[in-house]
Formats: C-alpha cells, sequence, structure tokens
C-alpha cells in the first residue's frame, strides 16, 4: 500500500509539472495538431471526390490524368438527374416546414409541460434517430400502404418528416433551456396576449434553434435513401437515383452529384452558424 501510494504520488508530481507545459504553447500546438488531424481524416473524401468528378476519363479515376467539366453538364443536361433533384427538393422543402411546426410544438409542450413519464415522452419523439432506418421504412411501408401513399408525393413527406422532427425538436428544446421566461412574464404585464408575447419576445430569442432545426430537417430529407427507395416507386428521389447510377451504371456523374450535395451541405451549416452570430449581436 506504501509502494502504491508513492507511487501514485510520484504520478500526480509528474502531472503538476507537466500540466503547465500542456496549458502554454507546447499544449496549443498539440491541441491545434490533433484537431487539424482530426478534421484531414474526416475531409479525406471530400478530397477524393472532388477531383474525381473533374475527370475526364469515363470512369472513378483518382488522382484524374485530366481535368474536364463534362460529368457536370452531363448532370445539368440529364432529365432523369434533374427531375429527381427537383423532386428531393420539393419534398425536403415541405418536410422542413412540417418538421419545424411539429418538432417546435413538442419541443415547447415538453418544455413548459408538468406531466408524468416526462422522460419517456423525451425518449418516445427521440427514437426515430436511435431506431435503425430500415425497421421504420417496413412500418412506414406497411401502414402507408393501406392508405395509398406509396409512389405519393405526400407519403414522401410524411415519411421524411417522421426521421426529420427530431432534428427539430433537440434544438428548439435546447433553445428554450436556455430561455429566461421572465421576459415573457413582463410582456404579459404590459398586456401583451400569448400570441405577441411570442412573436416578439420568445421567438425572436430561439429562432436560432428554430432555423438550425428546419436546415437539419431539410438536409435529412435531402439525402434520406431508405424510406424513399421503399415509399417513391417510379418517382425517384436524388439519393434514390444515385443509388440506381451505382448499381446500374457508375460515371464520373455520381461524383459531380455527389460534390454538388457536400457545397449544399456546406452552404447549410455556414448559413445557420450567421444566423446565430446574427441573433447574437442584435439579443446579447
Amino acid at each position: 500500500m506504501l509502494v502504491l501510494g508513492i507511487h501514485n504520488n510520484t504520478r500526480i508530481f509528474d502531472l503538476a509539472i507537466y500540466m503547465p507545459i500542456l496549458h502554454g504553447k507546447l499544449g496549443k500546438i498539440l491541441l491545434w495538431s490533433i484537431v487539424v488531424l482530426i478534421l484531414f481524416f474526416l475531409a479525406i473524401p471530400l478530397f477524393v471526390v472532388f477531383p474525381i468528378s473533374l475527370s475526364a476519363s469515363s470512369y472513378l479515376e483518382f488522382p484524374p490524368k485530366s481535368l474536364s467539366s463534362q460529368w457536370y453538364a452531363n448532370y445539368f443536361s440529364s432529365h432523369a438527374w434533374i427531375s429527381a433533384t427537383i423532386l428531393s427538393f420539393k419534398v425536403a422543402l415541405m418536410v422542413m416546414a412540417v418538421a419545424s411546426i411539429i418538432g417546435t410544438t413538442a419541443a415547447f409542450g415538453l418544455n413548459r409541460g408538468r406531466f408524468r413519464w416526462k422522460g419517456g415522452v423525451f425518449v418516445l419523439i427521440l427514437s426515430p434517430m436511435i431506431i435503425p432506418t430500415i425497421v421504420i421504412s417496413v412500418g412506414i411501408y406497411s401502414f402507408f400502404a393501406k392508405l395509398g401513399l406509396i409512389e405519393n408525393y405526400w407519403g414522401l413527406v410524411l415519411g421524411h418528416s417522421i426521421l426529420a422532427t427530431p432534428f427539430v425538436f433537440i434544438n428548439v428544446f435546447a433553445a428554450l433551456q436556455g430561455f429566461d421566461r421572465t421576459l415573457e412574464k413582463a410582456s404579459a404585464s404590459l398586456g401583451a396576449n400569448p400570441i405577441r408575447t411570442f412573436y416578439y419576445i420568445t421567438f425572436p430569442l430561439i429562432r436560432p434553434g428554430v432555423f438550425v432545426g428546419a436546415l437539419f430537417a431539410f438536409l435529412v430529407s435531402f439525402d434520406e435513401l431508405v424510406i424513399s427507395m421503399w415509399i417513391s416507386g417510379s418517382r425517384h428521389t436524388l439519393p434514390v437515383q444515385m443509388w440506381m447510377d451505382v448499381r446500374l451504371e457508375i460515371n464520373p456523374t455520381l461524383a459531380a452529384v455527389s460534390s454538388l450535395l457536400i457545397g449544399l451541405s456546406i452552404l447549410t451549416f455556414f448559413s445557420a452558424e450567421a444566423v446565430r452570430r446574427r441573433t447574437e449581436r442584435k439579443y446579447g
């Protein structure tokens, strides 16, 4: 025991010596090196996909021997690709609206409500993020087939909304956790009704959470493959069209579409960050 105590004290002493180094310049260099390595590891697919999309070869080639924009031109001139993209945008925009309304309402109800089994309801709302998508897809297909929603626009919207709503819910719920409710009480004491209070006080302060949740809902719908394969039928969304292209004909057009999707995701995240910073500057 004495030896073990001396050994532990020695380790603590060694940590005490090296802690200032870790907090100093060397520690910052080490930290940033780790961060850069992690980011590089996560971004490797981006560095591969974009050069392939500019390849002049008729097959996937990395690194490309010569450059060409023909595969982007092939995408924009293809009726199948464009119709799939338009359908994905239509579905994703509607899903963004539906999921935002349902997710925001659920977040308010769970945050402000006082009832039993609150934790169970919270887990139930988040269950689409936990349960494998293929399991959800089987249930959705069986239920929607009876309602005639297979190969139907609204079937896609409702199916995608089931997956997208938890992303809105968790962002709005987090925003409400840090919300000062005395502001609402002050508004009510000055004669404002609940609707005016929500519009002028509550919503501006939680807007980043709602907006970020809506953007996540859009991306979840736009990128969804499994549910779309079960419901879309002959009306292919963009992910389904990409899957069909992988199975039947692999060419760099797929890399061009992937590059555009990556650009859309980056633009979405920058938009969310811009809204967050603008709200912080405006409301402190």
